[in-house]
C-alpha cells in the first residue's frame, strides 16, 4: 500500500529541500486564497522538476459561484455584516497574538497602512482569507509571471448543484462550514441566527432556475457553480 505523507509548511516560503523535486505540483483552490497569490504560485514553481508540470484550480467570480455570494448577502440584508466584520477582526488580533505578534505594533517597521494591509490578510476563525474570482486572463497572466510556458486555462467549468430543499443549503454551506458556523454558533443570538436563516431561504426561493436557464417553481433549488483550471510547464534549465 502507498504511504501518503502530510507536511505542516509556509505556502509562501517552501522548503528549500523541495525545489526541482516533483514532476506535478497542484493547488485545489488553495493558492487561489492565499494573500499573495504569484508568490505562493512562485514557491510551488519551485518546487516542480525543470519540465514538470504546475497546475492550479480557482473559482470564477460572484455571479459565477452562486452558492458562495448568498450567505454574505443574508447578513447585510439581516443587518449583521458590521457584527460579522468585528468577529473577524478580532479573531486576527488573537491568532497574531497567538503567533507573538503584537496586534497593535509596527509590522516589520513599515507604516499604518501596511499595518492594516496585514490585518486583512490574516485568516481568522470566522472567515477564511478572500480568494481572487479567477478568469481566463488572470489565470494565465499568473502563470505567465511564474514563469512558466505552454500555459493552458481551461473554463469556465459549470457545475450546477442541485438541492431539493432550501434547509438543504442550510445545512451544506453553513452548518458544515467551520467558519461559517462559528459566525451562527457565537456571533448571533437564536433569534438572530433564525433569523438569518429565514433570509437564506428567502434568496434562494426568490429565483430558481432549471440547468437550462429557465425559471421554474419548484421548490428545489439549483445553483450554478463555475472554475477554471490552469496548467504550465516549468522551463527546462
Amino acid at each position: 500500500s502507498r504511504v501518503v505523507e502530510t507536511i505542516l509548511a509556509d505556502g509562501l516560503s517552501l522548503p528549500s529541500a523541495w525545489t526541482d523535486q516533483y514532476d506535478i505540483v497542484s493547488s485545489n483552490f488553495g493558492v487561489i486564497y492565499f494573500p499573495k497569490v504569484g508568490q505562493g504560485l512562485s514557491e510551488m514553481v519551485k518546487c516542480a522538476k525543470p519540465g514538470g508540470k504546475v497546475c492550479i484550480t480557482g473559482w470564477g467570480n460572484s455571479d459565477e459561484t452562486q452558492a458562495f455570494s448568498i450567505f454574505p448577502l443574508a447578513m447585510k440584508i439581516c443587518g449583521f455584516y458590521s457584527k460579522w466584520i468585528e468577529a473577524q477582526s478580532g479573531a486576527r488580533r488573537e491568532l497574531l497574538a497567538l503567533a507573538g505578534i503584537d496586534p497593535d505594533d509596527n509590522f516589520l517597521g513599515l507604516g499604518h497602512q501596511r499595518r492594516k494591509h496585514r490585518g486583512r490578510m490574516t485568516p481568522n476563525y470566522f472567515c477564511p482569507t478572500k480568494r481572487i474570482a479567477s478568469s481566463e486572463s488572470l489565470l494565465r497572466s499568473l502563470m505567465i509571471d511564474a514563469g512558466l510556458v505552454d500555459v493552458q486555462v481551461i473554463g469556465p467549468i459549470t457545475h450546477c448543484l442541485e438541492l431539493d430543499h432550501a434547509e438543504d443549503y442550510w445545512n451544506r454551506f453553513v452548518l458544515a462550514s467551520p467558519n461559517l458556523k462559528r459566525v451562527v454558533n457565537q456571533c448571533l443570538t437564536k433569534e438572530e441566527a433564525l433569523e438569518l436563516k429565514d433570509v437564506v431561504f428567502r434568496i434562494l426561493q426568490d429565483v430558481v432556475y432549471d440547468e437550462d436557464g429557465s425559471e421554474t417553481s419548484s421548490d428545489g433549488v439549483v445553483l450554478r457553480s463555475s472554475a477554471y483550471v490552469a496548467i504550465g510547464t516549468k522551463m527546462q534549465t
